[in-house]
C-alpha cells in the first residue's frame, strides 16, 4: 500500500468525510529546483490531500520539471505540465499560468482550489485547518495563514490585515468564489493576489487570514538594501497604477515607515506612486473595480478616522 492509501486510510479512521474536503491546488513553477522539495514535503503529509496538484512548469531552466516527475511517479495526486509564457518571471505570467491550469481541472468534482507558491513550506494539518474555516464560515471566499518570508536573521511575519487580506503565495478559494472574480487578472506591475481580493470584496465575499497557521516562505525577499527599496518603488508604482485613491495612499505610507527599511521604505514607496502620475500611468483594471476600490478605501479612511477621534474625545473625558 502506497503512501497515498495510508493517508486515505488514516483519514477514514479518524472520522473525517472526504467528501466535505475536496480541494485542488494549483503551483506555477518556474526555476523553484532549490525550494519545491519542501513544498512537495509539505503537501504529501498533509492530514487531508488534494484530489489534484496541477504543477505548472512555466519555462523553468534549472531541475524543477525533473524534480517534480520523480514525485508524481509515486503520488498519483500529482501532475505536472509544461507550459511556456513569458520568457521572463512575471506576476501576468504567473496569473496566466494558474488559470489555464485551472480549465485544465475544472471537469473534477471539488469545492475549494488553492494556489501554492513552490518555494514554501507549512504544518502537517494545514490545508484541514484551512478547510475547517470554510465550513465553519460560508461566506468565506478566500483564505489562509500567515506567510513568514525568510530573512537573514530567520523569518519574519510578513505584514497582513488578517480581516481584510491574505498572502499571495498562499490563498485558498472557494470554488464558486475562484470562477465568480475569473480567476487572476494578468497585470504588468504585480499585485494579482491583491486584485484578486478586492474582486471577490465586490463579489459579496470575505477575505481573512488565520494568524494561528503559519508558512514560511524560503526564497529570500529584499535579501539587499537596493532590492528592498526598488520593491517599495514598484509597490507605490502598482498601486497608482490600480487607481489607489491618493489619500489612502498616503496614510499607507506613513504607516508603512515603521517596516524595514524603516522610514524610508514608506517615502519610497509614495515616491514610486507619484512618479506613476507624473508619467499618467494608465489604470490597469476594469472601471468598476476600480471604483470599488476608491470607494473603499474612502470608507475604511473614514472608520479610521472616526476611531481615532473616538480615542481623542475618551483621552479628553479623563483629563476634563
Amino acid at each position: 500500500m502506497n503512501l497515498v492509501k495510508l493517508k486515505c486510510s488514516h483519514l477514514i479512521k479518524t472520522g473525517k468525510n472526504l467528501e466535505n474536503y475536496r480541494y485542488i491546488l494549483i503551483s506555477a513553477a518556474r526555476n523553484e529546483a532549490q525550494y519545491i522539495e519542501k513544498t512537495i514535503n509539505s503537501v504529501i503529509n498533509q492530514t487531508v490531500l488534494p484530489l489534484k496538484w496541477l504543477i505548472v512548469n512555466d519555462g523553468s531552466s534549472d531541475d524543477t520539471e525533473k524534480i517534480v516527475n520523480e514525485y508524481s511517479s509515486k503520488y498519483d495526486f500529482i501532475e505536472l505540465v509544461n507550459w511556456q509564457g513569458n520568457p521572463n518571471r512575471s506576476f501576468g505570467s504567473k496569473a496566466r499560468a494558474i488559470n489555464w491550469g485551472y480549465s485544465k481541472l475544472k471537469h473534477l468534482n471539488f469545492d475549494y482550489v488553492g494556489i501554492l507558491d513552490a518555494d514554501v513550506s507549512f504544518q502537517y494539518n494545514y490545508y484541514q485547518k484551512v478547510l475547517d474555516e470554510f465550513k465553519r464560515t460560508p461566506q468565506l471566499g478566500i483564505a489562509g495563514g500567515i506567510l513568514f518570508d525568510r530573512h537573514d536573521h530567520g523569518f519574519v511575519p510578513q505584514y497582513t490585515q488578517t480581516n481584510w487580506s491574505v498572502s499571495g503565495p498562499i490563498q485558498m478559494f472557494t470554488r464558486k468564489c475562484f470562477e465568480d472574480i475569473e480567476g487572476y487578472y494578468p497585470l504588468k506591475h504585480g499585485g494579482i493576489d491583491a486584485v484578486a481580493e478586492v474582486m471577490a470584496r465586490m463579489k459579496g465575499w470575505k477575505v481573512q487570514a488565520f494568524e494561528n497557521l503559519h508558512v514560511f516562505h524560503h526564497r529570500r525577499t529584499g535579501g539587499v538594501s537596493g532590492s528592498k527599496f526598488r520593491t517599495s518603488f514598484k509597490n507605490g508604482y502598482k498601486e497608482y497604477a490600480f487607481g489607489t485613491h491618493p489619500l489612502f495612499q498616503f496614510v499607507k505610507c506613513i504607516y508603512r515607515m515603521k517596516e524595514s527599511p524603516l522610514i524610508i521604505g514608506g517615502i519610497i514607496r509614495m515616491a514610486g506612486f507619484f512618479w506613476a502620475f507624473i508619467k499618467r500611468e494608465p489604470y490597469t483594471l476594469p472601471e468598476d473595480v476600480t471604483e470599488y476600490l476608491k470607494h473603499e478605501q474612502v470608507k475604511r479612511l473614514k472608520r479610521i478616522f472616526s476611531q481615532k477621534q473616538a480615542a481623542y474625545n475618551n483621552i479628553f473625558l479623563l483629563i476634563k
